[in-house]
């Protein structure tokens, strides 16, 4: 059988416990790859913030810690543990015997709750290694929700392709599909979608400031003088989410997609207001809000 090396980064500030887990691996470490087709690589730091640090530079299969380190205590270093472990199943390691603790602990996330007094090798192994098979089953029923969203998402946006237009009459106005007419210009415009998108990400995770909304009307702006319609704003919204989502990352395409959600409907928003002047254009000067100059046509030489 192939033993497959588990890298575990273990987060406790008694040198003695960790001393008795590291002569536990050594004199199991035989038997349990030949029996559980597994071999545990430990790593040790002993407090929260260097287990922090570790955890942003090398990856990890599987963290045991324990709740009371000296920079951190209780629950509050299990939560901000699993909020850096990405996906990485968390085992919590504890000197007293709390099932409310224990409990709180894993409806925060933690895959286990082991009590140092009453483990043993057999008992360590035997949690990492259920911890190790429910954190992938939850991963593949993470990808399984978000494939049933990009699915239910799909099917809104062929919707929207089936209407085939805003309510400004767009075939009216000649407008054609920019990505088929002119890629280069629709490729550039992606671009554009790509960097504002990846913008907006900053904002929510860094709290730096971007104009967001000048962007986007810049953007509606250049696809309204070229007669774009509300199919290429679904198009540019799918290449653009092709380009910046990650598979093997579902807590990121959901971020992605909630936030791609308030660019395109703003985006949208602002094709329909450049647009809107020239859907007015038809009408009497007294049906038309404030009674103003007849704007221009729609403009030919940029169409496609």
């Amino acid at each position: 059988m192939k033993t497959e090396t588990i890298h575990v980064l273990l987060v406790e500030d008694d040198f003695r416990f960790v001393a008795l887990l590291e002569a536990w691996l050594e004199a199991t470490s035989e038997a349990v790859g030949k029996r559980q087709g597994m071999s545990l690589h430990l790593q040790h730091v002993g407090d929260l913030a260097a287990a922090l640090f570790r955890l942003g530079t090398a990856p990890f299969d599987l963290v045991l810690a324990d709740l009371n380190l000296p920079d951190s205590h209780g629950l509050a270093t299990c939560e901000r543990l699993l909020n850096h472990t990405a996906g990485v199943p968390v085992i919590i390691l504890s000197g007293i015997d709390d099932e409310d603790l224990a409990i709180q602990a894993m409806g925060k996330g933690a895959q286990d709750y082991l009590v140092k007094g009453s483990l043993d090798e057999q008992l360590l192994l035997r949690s990492v290694r259920y911890a190790l098979e429910r954190s992938k089953l939850q991963r593949e029923l993470e990808q399984m929700r978000q494939v049933q969203l990009q699915i239910r998402e799909q099917e809104a946006l062929d919707r929207i392709n089936a209407r085939g237009g805003m309510p400004m009459a767009a075939q009216s106005l000649g407008l054609q599909s920019l990505s088929q007419s002119q890629p280069e210009v629709f490729a550039g415009m992606v671009d554009r979608l790509v960097v504002t998108w990846e913008h907006l990400l900053e904002m929510r995770t860094h709290k730096v400031s971007y104009n967001i909304s000048q962007d986007l009307r810049e953007l509606a702006c250049d696809m309204g003088l070229r007669k774009c319609g509300p199919r290429d704003v679904v198009a540019l919204y799918r290449a653009a989410l092709a380009r910046l989502e990650r598979i093997d990352k579902p807590q990121r395409s959901e971020i992605l997609r909630e936030e791609g959600r308030y660019l395109t409907f703003e985006l949208m928003g602002n094709l329909v207001s450049h647009y809107r002047p020239y859907a007015l254009d038809g009408l009497p000067h007294s049906s038309r809000s404030g009674g103003g100059a007849r704007q221009p046509p729609p403009p030919k030489g940029g169409g496609l």
